[in-house]
């Protein structure tokens, strides 16, 4: 089930997008961008929910 929402997710947003990083424009498919902050925001909560030494 998981799989199926994420390639209805690429298919319907496969418009290009202008992102602005700071100060250069990256322009890449609205699923590109979806996907890359789902990983930023796991790899951030990985390193917040870690426990303390």
């Amino acid at each position: 089930m998981l799989v199926a929402a994420a390639v209805v997710l690429a298919v319907e947003n496969r418009q290009m997008v202008d992102i602005r990083i700071f100060v250069p424009v990256v322009a890449m498919p609205l699923w590109t961008a979806l996907a890359v902050m789902l990983v930023v925001g796991v790899v951030v909560g990985l390193l917040v929910s870690r426990p303390r030494k």
